[in-house]
This record gives structure tokens, sequence and C-alpha cells, in this order.
């Protein structure tokens, strides 16, 4: 070359052979790369410059320069892509611009030129270069000249794609990791037709196809839907076209992974143009994109152009591409992808936007996780996908459109229950669904679609009903909180709306705890309460979390931190949403119901709940609004004075009487709104200064006695109640009209009066229904009391009318009253140490907690029925009251009279003790009863029972009346000698003799009676007492009880001396006494009674001691003193007995000394030193001894 550079043909031959040499291997051909100095490159670019016009010295010198800069040695290939970079591109360029005829000419050009290009170490410093010589339009003209060579158009389009992205143009079939495909910024000058025709032409040459498609892929992203092409007639026709060469690439080189990821790019951007879609499906696109994604799985670039054109695809066709995704294994290929490669956002992406797709078209057809094999939904969920779906929110929650798409396909494979899923789905659990649903919401805070469709999945996901021993509290409750407080504002307020139903939920998962507080709980309020009008500090607010995380339940975290302002601000940023407002203050309702420091927040000053005042005022038409209101201040107001007072004060009552005549024809406002006026009305003792002079008028009126028997009377309003819930609802209103009307009348004989004469004895029918077995207790036993207090005073006529039922149901409610009252009693008692009396303070309300009237939500409204119980205020029961009411509304019941009469017995003797919760209202009416029992004795002389319990309850009186809590004997021994009780008790003595407990009480009973004073003793001895008393005692020898009292009683009458001494002798008090001796010698009371009979029967009347003697009393009397030598009454007594017997014979004294009487009177005063009414009578006996 150096001898003969004028020689084009020695020039050509030359670089042509240097040329193949350095392409060849050196080990074979013995001349290596290094064997080329820079001076061989010299000549080459000699070679080029002095001979342009011949062809052949152009192409094998371009030949040698794509040799050099593909094989030559190291210093010279950077040389050419660096300094001499610029020179071997002009030769180049200009050798394809003079030859484009040249089909050599080109396809070394094109050659050499990337060659060179890909030595460029510049980042495309090179390729600007180029372009800038116009190498781009002279590649397109050699294209253009020769479209049926193979070899120029790979070279040529090769070349092509390294002026725009160096690196590329080389063919990757081969490659084990395919790198990321990035589109390529085509030039300008490459048209469309050009790239069409070569991929038309040459469908089967890889590397044509290869760098074709990426040069179109750019042409199709650079231009916009609406641009035309140049020789096409429109980028509609372009897309079909470029469709159509995309499904041919894909179904000619399946086994290229870098051809696949072009077509399916180029697939991608067609798809653009919708109006093309059909007949690129009509290619079979389906088929051969699942085949694509079947064949390069371990190819992540391929799946995610894949799924990419995959989720177009089923985007624009609908449920007919669904369905023919899901007939050709669709499912198994993005679940593999997906598993295949976790790490990838777009395939997590793009299946999850397939996966929804193709649940929802597979629910509209009716399809459930749980059908039958073959369905979308359910072959997903066999294979795993909710599992891989949860793994992608967990692993991608930095990036949002992962979460959101990944949020949507759960919901779309969970339906309506996500928990149903879990259960379907062995690979997902409910925990590991909790744990991406909570990360999801953990991480994108802000993102509305991930909020709103986690937290509704999230609800799904709890439990339905409260879980027994459950006392964790779920992370959900601050994600729920930090989203209402994030998106309080958020317009429409789909958020707030999630967030809310998930925090009832968890409300309900978690259940209602017991009445005493939580100690977090009752730190809570503690501080809730000092910071009364105050707004929360840093400090506090600091404390508050700490409380909350230490809270072991939901309601008090949720208070703790400040769950009920975050509340209350939604709803002041939503003001004219009804639903919203109506769910967050059923959200508050169920958080006051639960918690004692939430009530705290809601009844400070300013009050806490003027947030819910205003939605009544806003919504005062919305019946559901109202309901959940009234509820939310009955509860409050339950609370007593402090809370009614400051929610009166902040204008609740007025609102919550402007709710109540609203919605007159709605039983929800209706239950509320009583329950809640009767709240405050209890609440503040029926006449608080708190409230205004006019609104305490209009309650009364609206509460008064005639129109809360109206509600219960006026059945339109239950009209709109299901038919389930209409007993439910009837009940619960009718428990509150009862309770109220209880709280205004039963302790108000005027209003009952009122009562009576207004309805003419229908109060009795109205409230008769509240006596149902099935209505709660607290309610029964209040309409009890009002209906006996109404028939006892006004109308006994509708007693006979409406026959006995009616007294059964009094019956068995004041039986169900009295059981529960023993058992509050004894449990009350057992926490009393023995012998300290009760609180003397007397109860006057109390607060009832009934079920919660039926809330039927509205009809957007999918919250709960909010708070599973309420409380009433109500006027506090009292046992003694139902019985007297009870006893006089049906006097001729005796099975009623007897049930009175033991329930005072039982009161009386706890009341004795200083136990029992009526002691002060049976103190207050003690006469009263006396006088009922005294006439329930009288009116049921045959009857047994009463004749024994009346006996009973007197006692118990009697004992009350003497104990230091009664101090009031007297005044009952006279009612009772007023209204003849001891001749009433007489006769029922000689009735039933052999009733042994009515004999043991009514004995005990007349003696009391008797020991009230001469007259009275006199009396009760000429009524036949002696005769009657003896009588009793030979039938009832084997009970010491009646022994002992029946003799004590015969010695009373004994005595008083005289014809009454006399009598008693004469109808055989003696021998009785004799008998009670003999019968029970070792029982020092029955010894006692029967000495001291012996000893009044002996006094002053010789007839008697002879009779006494005679029978054997002196013996008697000493066995009697020397079996009970410590009991004072016997050796007393017996000293003074024998003193009377023998002071008048001295035969008799004879035999007493023969008794060694000497050495009992001696004992006597040797064993009871202490007393000296033994010593006094031992001596009267030793001196008549001695």
């Amino acid at each position: 070359m150096e001898l003969h550079p004028g020689a084009p043909q020695v020039q050509a031959c030359a670089c042509a052979v240097l040329g193949r040499l350095l392409l060849l291997d050196s080990s074979v051909t013995g001349i290596g790369p290094l064997d080329v100095d820079s001076g061989g490159r010299g000549l080459i670019f000699a070679a080029l410059r002095e001979h342009e016009d011949a062809v052949e010295v152009q192409a094998c010198g371009c030949a040698a320069l794509g040799g050099l800069a593909r094989r030559g040695p190291a210093s010279l290939r950077q040389d050419l892509a660096a300094q001499d970079g610029g020179v071997a591109l002009q030769l180049v360029i200009s050798a394809l611009q003079l030859w484009p005829h040249s089909a050599a000419v080109q396809e070394r050009g094109a050659s050499a030129l990337r060659c060179i290009l890909h030595g460029d170490r510049s980042h495309g410093g090179r390729a600007d270069m180029a372009l800038g010589f116009g190498a781009a339009e002279f590649l397109v003209a050699g294209l253009d000249a020769h479209p049926e060579a193979a070899t120029v158009q790979s070279s040529g389009l090769a070349a092509l794609l390294c002026l725009v992205a160096p690196g590329d143009g080389e063919e990757q079939t081969d490659r084990e990791h395919l790198e990321p495909v990035l589109p390529p910024a085509t030039p300008a000058a490459c048209g469309e037709e050009t790239l069409l025709r070569a991929l038309q032409n040459h469908p089967g040459t890889a590397l044509i196809q290869d760098c074709g498609l990426a040069l179109l892929w750019g042409i199709l992203l650079r231009r916009s839907p609406q641009e035309p092409s140049d020789g096409v007639q429109s980028l509609q026709s372009l897309e079909l076209v470029a469709g159509h060469l995309a499904l041919e690439a894909l179904r000619l080189h399946s086994s290229a992974p870098r051809i696949q990821v072009l077509a399916l790019a180029v697939l991608h951007c067609c798809l653009r143009e919708r109006s093309v879609f059909p007949q690129i499906h009509s290619q079979g696109a389906v088929e051969l994109v699942l085949n694509s994604m079947r064949l390069s799985l371990r190819y992540v670039v391929v799946q995610e152009h894949a799924c990419t054109v995959l989720a177009e695809l089923i985007e624009v066709g609908g449920s007919g591409i669904c369905e023919e995704v899901a007939a050709r294994g669709g499912q198994e290929q993005m679940v593999e992808a997906m598993h295949a490669h976790p790490l990838s956002g777009t395939i997590q992406r793009t299946c999850c936007d397939c996966i929804t797709a193709l649940c929802t078209a597979d629910r509209e057809a009716g399809a459930s996780p749980s059908s039958s094999p073959g369905r979308g939904v359910s072959v997903l969920v066999q294979l795993g996908a909710p599992a891989l779906v949860a793994l992608a929110l967990r692993l991608h929650v930095a990036d949002v459109d992962v979460e959101e798409r990944g949020a949507q396909a759960l919901e779309a494979l969970a339906g309506s229950d996500l928990a149903d899923l879990c259960a379907c789905c062995p690979q997902l659990t409910r925990q590991s669904a909790e744990a991406a649903l909570l990360s999801a919401l953990r991480a994108q805070p802000a993102s509305v679609a991930v909020q709103t469709r986690c937290l509704n999945l999230l609800m799904t996901l709890l439990p339905r009903e409260p879980v027994e021993g459950a006392r964790g509290v779920s992370a959900g409750v601050e994600i729920a909180l930090r989203a209402i407080r994030l998106h309080r504002e958020g317009k429409p307020p789909e958020v707030l709306f999630a967030a809310m139903r998930v925090l009832f939920r968890l409300l309900l998962t978690d259940g209602p705890r017991g009445e005493r507080p939580e100690p977090m709980q009752a730190i809570a309020g503690s501080l809730l309460s000092c910071l009364e009008g105050k707004a929360l500090g840093m400090p506090s607010k600091t404390v508050l979390g700490q409380i909350a995380r230490a809270c072991p339940d939901v309601a008090t975290r949720m208070v703790a931190l400040d769950g009920i302002g975050l509340l209350f601000q939604a709803m002041e940023a939503h003001p004219d949403i009804a639903q919203l407002q109506e769910e967050a203050v059923g959200l508050v309702e169920i958080l006051a119901t639960r918690c004692a420091p939430a009530r705290t927040r809601l009844t400070q000053r300013p009050v806490g709940a003027m947030a819910v005042l205003q939605a009544m005022q806003r919504h005062l038409e919305v019946a559901s609004v109202q309901a959940r209101c009234c509820a939310l201040l009955a509860n409050l107001a339950a609370d007593g004075s402090h809370a009614s007072e400051n929610l009166a004060a902040s204008g609740a009552l007025e609102l919550l009487l402007a709710a109540v005549r609203t919605h007159v024809g709605d039983v929800q406002v209706q239950s509320w709104g009583l329950m809640a006026l009767q709240n405050f009305w209890c609440g503040s003792g029926g006449h608080s200064e708190a409230y205004p002079e006019q609104l305490r008028h209009r309650a009364q009126d609206l509460g008064s006695p005639e129109v809360l028997l109206a509600r219960l009377q006026n059945r339109k309003l239950m009209a709109g109640t299901s038919e389930d819930d209409l007993e439910s609802t009837a009940k619960q209103l009718q428990a509150i009209c009862v309770v109220a009307l209880h709280c205004l009348a039963g302790n108000d004989k005027a209003c009952r009066d009122t009562l009576s004469e207004t309805l003419e004895g229908s109060a009795v029918q109205l409230c008769s229904p509240a006596l149902d077995a099935t209505v709660v207790l607290e309610v029964r036993e209040r309409a009890c009391q009002l209906i006996c207090q109404l028939l006892s005073e006004r109308n006994q006529d509708v007693h006979a009318a409406m026959g006995r039922q009616l007294a059964e149901s009094v019956l068995a409610a004041m039986q169900d009253h009295l059981a529960a009252a023993a058992a509050e009693d004894a449990e009350t008692e057992r926490g009393l140490p023995a012998g300290v009396p009760a609180d003397d303070d007397e109860e006057t309300e109390e607060t009832l907690v009934l079920p919660s009237p039926c809330y039927t939500p509205s009809s957007s409204s999918t919250s709960p029925a909010g708070a599973e119980c309420c409380r009433l205020r109500a006027t506090w029961v009292s046992s003694t009251r139902i019985i007297v009411a009870a006893m006089r509304a049906f006097p001729a019941e005796p099975r009623i009279q007897a049930a009175g009469c033991r329930a005072f017995q039982r009161l009386a003797l706890a009341a004795a003790r200083g136990r029992g919760r009526d002691r002060h209202a049976l103190l207050q009416d003690l006469l009263g009863i006396v006088e009922l029992i005294v006439g329930a004795f009288r009116e049921h002389g045959i009857s047994a029972e009463v004749q024994r319990l009346a006996v009973l309850a007197i006692q118990g009186l009697l004992l009350f009346s003497s104990s230091s809590f009664g101090e009031c004997q007297a005044a009952v021994v006279a009612r009772l000698q007023d209204m003849g009780f001891s001749e009433l008790l007489l006769r029922a003595i000689t009735t039933y003799p052999g009733d042994a407990t009515l004999q043991e009480n009514g004995l005990p009973a007349l003696r009391t009676l008797a020991r009230a004073g001469p007259e009275q003793l006199l009396e009760i001895t000429q009524m036949g007492t002696a005769e009657k008393v003896i009588a009793v005692l030979k039938l009832n020898m084997a009970r010491p009880l009646i022994q002992e009292n029946g003799c004590s009683l015969l010695a009373d009458i004994a005595w008083q001396g005289g014809d009454s001494q006399k009598h008693a002798g004469e109808v055989g008090a003696v021998l009785a006494a004799h008998r009670a001796l003999r019968a029970f010698p070792m029982n020092p009371q029955v010894q006692v009674a029967g000495i001291a009979a012996m000893q009044a029967l002996a006094s002053d009347c010789e007839a008697h001691r002879k009779q006494i003697c005679d029978d054997g009393g002196l013996e008697l009397l000493t066995f009697a003193m020397n079996a009970h030598p410590k009991v004072e009454g016997v050796q007393g007594l017996g000293c003074a007995a024998m003193v009377s017997l023998v002071c008048s014979d001295l035969d008799r004294r004879s035999a007493l000394m023969s008794l060694k009487g000497m050495d009992y009177a001696e004992s006597a005063i040797i064993s009871i030193p202490k007393s000296e009414r033994v010593r006094e009578f031992a001596t009267k006996l030793m001196e008549l001894m001695s």
C-alpha cells in the first residue's frame, strides 16, 4: 500500500486482506491484531481519501476500519474512537454518501460505523458527531436503495440504532440475563416506511427485527395519537401495520427475549390507538403475549412488557378478553410472573390490574372464591394469587402505584369479605393479610385509594363478634385515626367512612367491658377531668399517648388518642353530609357507653359535644341523625346533674325537644328522645335551676303522663319498622315510657289522680304489657308498682275487668323483684364486717342498663347499630312500696298477700340488724305496713299460708320496731291493738294448732302484745287465751319453742292473780307446765318458761300449790336446778317457786328438805354469785328451810 498508493486495485485488495485478517483468529493465521500498527491505520485513511471514485477501495477500506475498530490493538481502538474517531467517521460516512447504490459499500460502511460507535467511551459523543455529518440520512438512503439485501438492511439498521442508542444494535438472543431495554430516540430521517419495509421483507432475520422494532418503538413513542405520518395515510394505519409486524415477530422469534421485549413494546404503543384493537386481537395477540410470558419466565424485562400489554388488552377488550385469558391459562402465567419476580414493581402492578379485571368480570357472572373450579376467581385463589398480592403490598410499600393496584386486586379477589378469602386460600392467612394491609396503610397515608380500600378490607378481616378473652388492641386504631386526621377534609369523604367502619368493627370485636374501669381508663378519666375546659397541650397529649399504648381496650385507647376530637373535626369539615354525621355520632355514642373518660370529655365546659349539637340543628329533618344524637345525649345525661346541666346550658335540651316534636312518627327518635328527656329530668332532680323556666315547662309537657301513655297507645309509631324488630322496638318504647311514668307519678299521688281521671283507667291496660316476663326486670317492677298504685287508689273495676291474668303478672313481677333485691342485699352484706350497719344514705335514683332500642341505620349507612346497651335514669324502686302497692291493689289475692307478708318479714329482720336497702322506707311506712298485714290476716283466715306468713311478718316488724334502728315498738303494738290483732291471732292459733311455724311466731307476738300493759294483758286473758294456749301445747309436745312461748304466756296470765290465775289452773295450766318441763329437761329456755309458769300459778294460791306438789312439782324443780346450775333463770325462778310451794305447809317443807332443797339454795348462790335476784330468792328459801 505504501509502494502503490495510486493503484486502486492494490489498495482495495490490501484493505480487503487487512480487514479479513483482523477478523480471523490469530491462533490460526499467526497474524494477530497487535501486528497492525498505527501506520496501517494511516494507509487505510489515505486509500479512502485518494480513491473516493473507486468503489472497491471504499468498500474494502470501510471493512478494514471496521476490523480495526472491532479487533485491532487496544491502543489503536482507543485512538480510533477518540482522537481519530472524527476522521474515521468522516471517511466512512463519505463512502456511504458517495456510493448509495453499492451494496458492498453500504453494508461494510454501516458495519464500520457501528464498530466505531461501539468503541466510543464518551457516552454518545461520536454518535452526535456522526449525526452531524449526515450519517442517518445516508444510511436511510442505502436502506431504501437495497430493500431486499438482508446484509445491507441488518448493518444499516444496526448502525442507525447505534446512532441513537450506543451499545445497542448487537444481536442479543442468547443472553442469559437480559438487560433493561429503553426506547431509542429514532432520528427524524429514519422514516417509518423504511422500517416497515425492512421488517416486512425480512421477518426471519433476528438482527433486522431487533433493530427495526427498536427504531419503530422510538417512532411510535415520538408521535402523538393525532399526528399523521408522512408516508402512511394516518397514525392509525401505521399502528395497525406496526402491530401486525410486532405480532409476527413474537410468533417467529419466541426464543429471542430481546426481540420479544421490543415487539411487546411496539404492540403496547399500538394499543394506544383503541381503534386498531379488533384487528390486533384477531391476529392472536392474547395467545402470543401469554406464550411470550410462558417461554421467557426468567427474563424480568420480558415479563414486565408482556404483563403491561396483557393489562392493556384486558382494559381495552373488557370481559371478552378476560374470558379468553382465563380460557388460555392466563391466570397461571400471571401468578408465575408475580412469584418469579416479586421485586419488579411493573410486574406486580400490571398483574394486579389484570387480576382486578378478571375478578370483576368473573363476579359479574356470579362467581365467588368458593365456586367451582374453572372460574377466574376460584382459579386465582387456588393458585395463591391473594398471597402474592399481599406479598406485593409488603414489598413495595414505597411504590404508591403498586400499593393502590394491589389493594384494588385484593379487594376484587375478596369481594365483600377478606376473611372468607383467607379461609378459601391456604397460602393467605389472616395474620399475613392483616400485616400486608397495615404495612400499606402505614406506608401510604396520603393515598386516598390505598387508605379507602385497605381500611375496607381490614374491616372485613376483623371478627364480627366479640372475641372471648381477647385483650389485645389492634394497630388499626391508630391507623384509622390517622386516616381521619389526614383526610378529614377530603371530598368525597370515602376514607372517613372506611376509617369509621374499621373503628366500629374494632369496638365490636373488643366487646363491652365490665362496670369496673380499667386502671388506664381511670387514669385517662382523671386527666381529662383535670383539664376540663382547657385545650390539650403537648404534655397532656404525650401523657395520653402513653396511656393509649398501655390501654387494653379499644374504647379507652381511642379516647386517649383524641379520637373524639378527630371525629368532631371530620363532622365540622363535612357538615352537610348527613350520613357522615350519623356514623360519626354513632361511633362517639359507643365510646360514651364503653368509656367513662369519653363521657367526661363530652360533657366538659365548654361542652365537648358541640359538634353533635350542631349536627342536630343542621339535620333536624333527618330522622337517623336525630336518633343517633338523641341516643348520645341520653347516655351523657345519665351521668347525673353535672353532665345534664352542662349539656342543657349548651342548648342540648332545646334541640332534644325539637327532635322529638319533629319526628313524632319515628319510633327510634321517640325512644331515644324520651330516654334522654327522662335522664335530663332525673339528672337535674326535676327542678334544677340550670333549666330555663320555659324549657322546664316544655319538658314537662312533652314528658307528661298523658303524652307518655299516648305514645304507648299510638301504634303508628311502629310504622316503617321491620317485622323482625317490631316486637323489640315496641317493648323498648314501652319500657322507656313506663320508667318515665314511674318517675313522674310513682311517688306523686296528685299526679296519679290526674292520670287516672284523665284516662279513665286506660293507664293500667297500656302499662300492663310491661309486666310480661320477657321484659327486663327493672321495667317490670316499675310497671308493677305503678299499676298497683293506680288500682288501689282509683278504679277497682279495672282489676275485675282484666281478670286474674293481671294478678298473675303482678305476682310474678313482684316475686322476681324480691328475689333480685334479696340477692343484692346478700351481696352487699357479704362485703360488710359482722355487726356493722349498712350506709344510712337513702337512695332516691338509680341508673338502669337496658338493651338499646332497635336502631335502623339510614339507607346509605353501613355502620352497625351502635351501643349495645343504654343507661336510663330512674326513680329508685323500693321493695317496701312495691309490696304495699300490690297488697293494696289485690287484697283478695291470697298469693299476693302471702308474698307480701313473706317479703316484709325478710325486710324487717334485715332492718333490725341495720342491713337492707329498704330499711328507711320500711321505717317510714311501718304503721301502714302493719295495717296491710293485719288486713290480710283478717281477710284470709282460711288460708293457712297467709295466716302463717302474716304472723311471721308481724313478729319481724315487732323485732325491728324494738331494735335500735326502729325504736317504735309502742306505736306498733298500739296499732295492732287498735286493729284487734290479738283476737285475730288467737283465732289463727286456735284454727291452726298444728301449724308449727304459725305457733312458734304467733305465741311470741301474742306475748309482746300482752306485755304492752295491764289492760292489754287482761283483754287478751279474757279472750280465753289460757285454754287455747294449753290446747296448742298439747298438740306440739315435740316442739321446744312452742312449749317455751306457751309456758311464758301462761305465766303472764297467771301473774295477774285472782280469777285469771284461778281460771288458768282450772283449765290445766299446771299440767301443761309440768309436761313441758318433763318433755325438755335439758332445754334451759323451756325449763325457765315452765318454772316461771309454775311459780306464777303457785303464788298466793294454795290449791295450785297442792296440785303442783302432788304432780311432782318439787322433783321437777330440783332436777332442773341440778341440770342447769349456770342458768340464772332456772336458779332464780326455781328458788322462788320452792318458796311459794312450801311456805304455807310443813309437810311440803319436809318433802323439800328430804330432796335437799337447802343444798340447792346454797348451790344457786355459789353458781351465780353476781345475780341479786338469785341471791334474794335463795336466801329466802334457806331462811324458810332453817
